[in-house]
């Protein structure tokens, strides 16, 4: 009895702490993944980098302006000597004279400002830009059904484990009951020790599989946590059942060619083919003339003393600069033919995909409709196996069935129910896997 009373105790506790765990419904768990994973984080992230990508291209079609000052001494003077010849008087040579040229000190002031008149590869530097912002964000859609699919998987696996142990606490209750009448009839002598053993056996297994189930339960708890983003040691208890989950979906329409071409994996395939046709445009528009407009405004202070508020000499110039390419070694050829390899990679690569989903989806519609039937299949053998276990209990108290026979029929109805629960889950995990390659998470 002290035994008992110590496993009734441990199962309170069990589920007392249970109720005081976070309970969510897979809604809720979706909503909190998405919240709290690092990988749809960087996602967006992604996306807001291929934003500023876009803001600091068009810098590029702004005038560039900068200043820069510049103050020099010069310890040593260049000095040149001009012949007397030079300096002819009455047919006679002068003598030659040394000349410095410079000061001691110059103090240059700049401001200069450039402006991109002419450049073939903006436009396409900017369709390669929003493109590539498509992408990350096509990347945040392809993250979250994923993460959606991994979480409802969790959730899942948590409610069948959660149902197998409520199953497998009953069945450990129903043999701690009829051990206490056994005990009771072995005191009295009605019952033959051989046949207690037998009892106490029965109990020892329900309790085995009670605390295995319990382990799988708590794991299964700790890895919807997990999928959810939680720290690790965390549990995340589903509130929901197997069958009303499965009863409150509805139907799953059959995905059509443009929902799985919608799939933002292939539709990725298809930008990434874009941009590398994009790129063979941009190098042949690297070989095209470009034109800037240029300007510089200076002022020079030279002395031999420093006196910057004297002596302050301007200039400014303006001017336009051309660039023409005009032979690189066929390195433009070279690189269209790479990008060109590179945009049949993606084609390959999107009717690879294509391929892969087709076939995907088929194999798992297969299991999903199986699925279906074996959840029909399953809740009339329990019924029946519910139907049976009456009978023979009442049989079995009326002293016309053998205790064997009465604990098969307790069995053959634990086993279909654990049955119908596996059905349960095949049929979300199936119906959930089907939306997510239909591109319809």
């Amino acid at each position: 009895m002290k035994r008992v009373l110590l496993i009734v105790m441990g199962c309170c506790t069990l589920l007392t702490g249970a109720a005081q765990e976070t309970r969510y419904t897979l809604n809720q768990a979706w909503e909190k993944a998405l919240e709290q994973r690092v990988e749809i984080a960087n996602q967006r992230l992604g996306v807001e980098i291929a934003a500023k990508d876009e803001e600091i291209l068009a810098t590029r079609r702004k005038p560039v302006i900068s200043g820069s000052g510049d103050l020099r001494y010069n310890p040593v003077l260049q000095t040149s000597i001009i012949p007397g010849a030079a300096f002819e008087n009455n047919g006679q040579p002068g003598m030659d004279r040394e000349v410095r040229f410079g000061t001691r000190f110059s103090f240059l002031l700049n401001v200069e400002g450039s402006l991109s008149l002419i450049d073939p590869v903006y436009q396409t530097d900017r369709q390669l830009r929003q493109l590539s912002r498509q992408v990350a964000e096509l990347g945040v859609n392809q993250t979250t059904e994923d993460i959606k699919l991994s979480v409802a998987q969790a959730y899942y696996e948590a409610l069948l484990h959660q149902e197998a142990w409520q199953l497998a606490r009953e069945d450990w209750q129903r043999a701690q009951d009829i051990m206490e009448v056994a005990e009771v009839r072995a005191a009295n002598g009605t019952l033959l020790p051989s046949e207690l053993d037998r009892f106490r056996l029965d109990v020892n297994k329900a309790q085995l599989a009670m605390e295995s189930e319990e382990a799988n339960y708590q794991l299964a708890a700790q890895r919807l946590a997990y999928e959810i983003g939680m720290e690790p040691g965390q549990r995340i208890f589903p509130s929901e059942t197997l069958e009303k989950v499965a009863a409150s979906l509805g139907e799953v329409s059959l995905p059509t060619g443009e929902d799985l071409n919608g799939r933002a994996e292939i539709l990725q395939e298809g930008l990434r083919q874009q941009i590398s046709v994009l790129g063979q445009e941009r190098e042949a528009k690297l070989y095209r003339p470009t034109l800037d407009l240029y300007a510089a405004l200076n002022a020079q202070h030279l002395s031999n003393d420093l006196a910057v508020w004297q002596k302050w000499y301007p200039f400014a110039f303006v001017g336009l600069r051309a660039n023409l390419p005009i032979y690189d070694g066929k390195l433009k050829e070279r690189n269209q033919e790479r990008l060109g390899l590179e945009a049949l990679t993606h084609v390959r690569k999107q009717e690879e995909l294509q391929r892969n989903y087709d076939f995907n989806l088929r194999e798992v519609l297969t299991t999903l409709q199986q699925a279906q039937r074996d959840i029909l299949l399953g809740r009339e053998n329990v019924r029946l196996a519910q139907q049976l276990l009456d009978r023979d209990q009442v049989a079995y108290q009326n002293g016309t069935l053998g205790y064997t026979e009465w604990r098969n029929s307790q069995f053959a109805l634990r086993d279909a129910q654990q049955q119908q629960l596996q059905h349960y889950y095949d049929f979300l995990e199936a119906r959930i896997r089907y939306l997510r390659i239909g591109g319809q998470l």
